[in-house]
């Protein structure tokens, strides 16, 4: 027989479970003076781990259910499930069992689907019922929600060949960077006097194999003519790119491929902001980067003052890995850059007595341009400061550039004289200047100033 404060406690977790007491039987203590015991702890946890959770239409799909007692006293515990789909069974194994205080036990749930049942996931609510031995009903209970089981119909596996299409590649587009004269469609290249300065082609290339069938890219530059145009170009033949003619190679290089496509993102849109791709152009090479049959290389060519201005023709020529090929041709200018140079500061003649002449040797006069360089000469008549100063006209000044027959002329003042020299891009000379102290010519110091200036030759 239970004591008054058992049943207090029982009332309190019935209470506590949402179940309504309808009569309970009264029991006279005959204890005095005994402490009531504390109320029993109540309650039990649920959980669901799957098994086999993903299943063909009829198949079963299994679960691994634990529930464990945090109550004080001896629990039977069952479960029930909703919703229960039509065609669909369910079994627990086994169907309850007792729970101690404390302790965790399992069932094995099965979930058998309906032959029927549509390819989706479907939901569940587990929930385990705890009882007591001496009342009809459970106590109290704990649920798991929508536990997912999922239907997938059987799949066919598929097989096939894809055959090599045996096309070569094509190469699409084609430009030069940097452009010095951006805007008008076409790659102008100044030089740098005195330095080099890279070129870069770019090479956009499209396989229909896919862009892992492309081999190689290889990219030719040759000189233009004497005159300063094109060679005159004609791809494509395997050897070298072009038909024989008058074109004359200047470089020969593999192109690499751009590392990622964020590279040839940047490639492409900058080549469209200086008018060398359309719109639709840039759109078509990124379809084709997306769908993996185009890729878009560089080639870098470095060119200084001992390369001539003119057209230069580049030609890519890409190969698959069938050695099959395709090449383009484009051009692009360097630009003609006159740079003179001089490696001297002053021209020192020294003492020189009246209607004698003496030569110096001050240093030389350097093209760091491309083109053939005449030089310019202006003298300022040289003067003597003070009272009673003299003048020695600069038509008194001489100047020898020692180029092969040397050149030299009496100077005179602006615009000068020029010497025809053709000195050629990264060619220099030594110069030489005279002076002519004309009789009459006061002694005392005296300075002017002479100015050298490159032209085209």
């Amino acid at each position: 027989m239970r004591s008054k404060s058992s049943i207090k406690a029982l009332k309190a977790r019935i209470a506590g479970a949402g179940v309504a007491v309808i009569a309970l039987v009264t029991v006279t203590a005959l204890s005095i003076g005994v402490s009531a015991p504390a109320p029993q702890p109540m309650g039990i946890t649920i959980d669901v781990t799957p098994i086999i959770d993903t299943v063909q239409p009829g198949e079963t799909a299994t679960y691994n259910v634990s529930v464990t007692s945090i109550a004080g006293e001896s629990e039977y515990v069952n479960f029930t499930i909703e919703p229960e789909r039509p065609g669909w069974s369910y079994r627990f194994d086994p169907e309850g069992f007792y729970l101690e205080p404390g302790e965790t036990n399992y069932s094995i749930l099965s979930i058998t689907t309906a032959g029927f049942a549509p390819d989706g996931d479907y939901f569940h609510n587990i929930t385990a019922n705890a009882w007591v031995d001496y009342l009809p009903f459970p106590i109290e209970n704990s649920t798991y929600h929508n536990l997912r089981t999922t239907v997938r119909t059987p799949m066919v596996t598929t097989h096939a060949t894809v055959l090599p299409l045996y096309l070569p590649p094509e190469v699409l587009y084609k430009w030069e960077k940097p452009d010095d004269t951006p805007g008008d469609g076409y790659t102008n290249v100044y030089p740098v006097p005195g330095e080099n300065k890279t070129v870069s082609t770019y090479v956009v290339v499209y396989d229909p194999n896919g862009k892992g069938d492309i081999a190689s890219v290889i990219v030719r530059t040759f000189y233009p003519l004497a005159n300063g145009s094109a060679c005159g170009c004609v791809p494509c033949n395997e050897s070298n790119c072009c038909e024989p003619g008058a074109c004359v190679l200047k470089s020969i290089s593999i192109a690499e491929p751009l590392p990622s496509q964020e590279a040839c993102e940047a490639a492409k849109w900058d080549a469209y902001r200086e008018g060398l791709l359309t719109l639709d152009q840039v759109e078509e090479i990124d379809a084709l980067i997306a769908n993996g049959t185009a890729w878009i290389y560089r080639e870098n060519t470095t060119f200084n003052c001992s390369d001539p201005a003119g057209i230069y023709t580049v030609c890519a020529q890409a190969f698959d890995n069938a050695s099959l090929y395709n090449c383009t041709v484009n051009t692009f200018e360097y630009v003609s850059v006159v740079a003179l140079r001089i490696d001297f500061s002053e021209v020192n003649y020294g003492a020189i007595r009246p209607n004698e002449t003496k030569w110096t040797s001050p240093g030389s006069v350097m093209n760091d341009g491309n083109d053939p360089m005449d030089v310019v000469i202006e003298a300022w008549n040289m003067t003597s400061p003070g009272p009673g100063g003299g003048i020695i006209p600069a038509d008194q000044l001489d100047a020898a550039i020692l180029v092969q027959p040397p050149v030299a002329h009496w100077l005179a003042l602006p615009p000068g004289v020029t010497f025809d020299v053709d000195i050629p891009g990264c060619g220099s000379a030594p110069i030489n200047f005279s002076l002519h102290v004309p009789l009459g010519t006061p002694p005392g110091d005296y300075s002017g100033y002479i100015r050298l200036t490159g032209k085209h030759g």
